[in-house]
């Protein structure tokens, strides 16, 4: 025995039927856009440990290229003194 439905009924399928696309579409769309910020964070922070990484690396050579400053202008001084002391100058 067939059954027809009635365009009221047939209506309300094809809503139920969008209904639920939709809520398949926005469930998708939500597990995307989750996914695509998980991808983004990780990026950034792996962005973020290089460049801490790369800024360590010029502390430390800016503070031995200071350390070697100060020994050469230690070691001019000194000379300059003993210098001075050989050639009868007071010392500073």
């Amino acid at each position: 025995m067939h059954v027809e439905l009635s365009e009221k009924e047939q209506a309300d399928q094809v809503l139920r039927a969008a209904v639920r696309a939709a809520a398949d579409i926005r469930r998708d769309a939500e597990i995307w856009a989750q996914q695509h910020m998980e991808e983004a964070r990780r990026r950034a922070e792996g962005l973020e440990a290089r460049r801490s990484d790369e800024l360590s690396a010029i502390i430390d050579e800016l503070l031995a290229r200071t350390k070697a400053v100060a020994t050469a202008s230690e070691e001019l001084v000194e000379t300059l003194d003993q210098e001075g002391r050989q050639n009868g100058a007071s010392p500073r």
